[in-house]
C-alpha cells in the first residue's frame, strides 16, 4: 500500500475481543460498527479486574465514546505526536496512556516513576484508570499473538508474544512507532520497555486530541531524534506540553486555581503553598489550616472565630495593603 496508502483496520476476530467478563458489573465495552467510515467504542474506562487504591484518586465512569477509523490512513509518512493522556483502548476498555507523567519524564520506570496497583494501573484525579505500561498482572496474559486493544489511530495492539519469532519482541525489533507490519497489515506491539505502547501514531487519529501534530518524521534520520532511538532502544515522539492529562499522582497545580469551579477534591493544597508563584490568596484555606503555617501565611489576616475568611475579604485586604504600599512610596 505504500506510506501513502490505507491499511485493512481491525478484524473481525479483533472486534469480537471488545468485552469484559461480567466479573466487575461496573466494566463495561461494546463497539458500534455501523457506521461507514469508523468504530464507536463505549465504555466506562472502570477495569475488568480488582483496583486498588494507591493514590489519592478514585476510578471512577468514563463514559468514553471514542471515534476509531474502519480503515486506518498513513499520513504521508509523518507520524503524530502522543500528548499526554489516553492514545488508547484496551479490549477491556480501559484507557492506555504515553509513557510520561506531566513533568514529561518516565512515569513507569526510575527515579520518577508513579505508583501502581498489583494490575500495573491507576486512576488519574477525574477517576480515568489507565495503564502507562504493559498490563500483564492481570489483563495482558502472555499469550501468543495476543490482541490487547487498538490506538487511536485504528491501528491493533498485541503483546510481544508474536508467532513469527522466535523471543519475546523488544523495542529494538519494531519501528520509530513501536509497531510493523504482520502479513502486509500493521501493528503495534506493547513491550517491556521503553515506551512500553507507543513511540508516535503511525496513521492518522480521528479525535481531537489536544496537542495533536503530524511532526514526528525527520526527513535525516542521523538527526538528534533518532540517536534518542539508538539510546533508549526505543523513540518517543511526545507532543508539546499541553498539561492535565498525565499520570495517576497529584493533579496538575494548572487545574487547582481558586477560580476553577471544578477544582479537583485532591489539589495537593500543601505544595499549592509553598509555591512562591502562587498568591497568598490561592492558598488562604491551608494557611489557616496548619499549624506550622509556610512563612508567607503569617501576612494573611486570621478569622479565629472559623478559622475561615471569605475571598472578598481577601481581596479588600489586599487592595488595602497595595494602597498602603502605594502611599509609602
Amino acid at each position: 500500500m505504500g506510506i501513502y496508502g490505507f491499511i485493512d483496520g481491525l478484524t473481525v476476530t479483533e472486534l469480537s475481543k471488545f468485552t469484559t467478563s461480567g466479573n466487575f458489573p461496573e466494566s463495561t465495552v461494546r463497539v458500534d460498527t455501523t457506521l461507514s467510515d469508523r468504530h464507536l467504542i463505549y465504555a466506562s474506562g472502570i477495569p475488568d479486574h480488582p483496583w486498588e487504591k494507591v493514590n489519592p484518586n478514585d476510578a471512577t465512569d468514563q463514559n468514553y465514546n471514542i471515534s476509531i477509523p474502519k480503515i486506518p490512513r498513513y499520513n504521508n509518512g509523518a507520524h503524530g505526536c502522543l500528548p499526554l493522556g489516553m492514545i488508547g483502548i484496551t479490549r477491556t476498555g480501559v484507557a492506555i496512556y504515553n509513557p510520561l507523567n506531566v513533568d514529561m519524564e518516565n512515569a513507569v520506570e526510575g527515579q520518577t516513576q508513579e505508583t501502581f496497583d498489583s494490575c500495573d494501573g491507576h486512576p488519574t484525579n477525574t477517576g480515568s484508570y489507565h495503564y502507562h505500561k504493559i498490563p500483564d498482572s492481570c489483563l495482558y496474559k502472555g499469550e501468543v499473538d495476543e490482541f490487547i486493544g487498538v490506538a487511536l489511530d485504528g491501528f491493533p495492539i498485541y503483546g510481544p508474544n508474536a508467532s513469527d519469532v522466535k523471543s519475546l519482541l523488544t523495542s529494538i525489533d519494531l519501528d520509530e512507532c513501536h509497531g510493523r507490519e504482520v502479513n502486509g497489515a500493521y501493528r503495534y506491539h506493547a513491550t517491556e520497555t521503553w515506551p512500553y505502547f507507543l513511540g508516535c501514531f503511525k496513521g492518522v487519529v480521528l479525535e481531537n486530541l489536544s496537542g495533536l501534530q503530524y511532526i514526528c518524521e525527520p526527513a535525516d534520520k542521523t538527526a538528534a531524534g533518532w540517536e534518542d532511538w539508538i539510546e533508549w532502544k526505543g523513540y518517543l515522539c511526545n507532543c508539546p506540553q499541553q498539561g492535565g492529562q498525565g499520570g495517576g499522582n497529584m493533579p496538575d497545580p494548572s487545574q487547582c486555581g481558586p477560580d476553577n469551579s471544578n477544582r479537583p477534591a485532591n489539589c495537593p493544597n500543601v505544595q499549592e503553598c509553598m509555591n512562591n508563584n502562587n498568591p497568598p490568596m490561592f492558598c488562604y484555606d491551608i494557611c489557616q489550616q496548619q499549624g506550622n503555617r509556610p512563612q508567607f501565611c503569617q501576612n494573611l489576616p486570621v478569622n479565629d472565630d472559623n478559622q475561615t475568611c471569605s475571598v472578598e475579604a481577601i481581596k479588600i485586604y489586599t487592595i488595602l495593603l497595595t494602597f498602603i504600599a502605594m502611599i509609602l512610596i
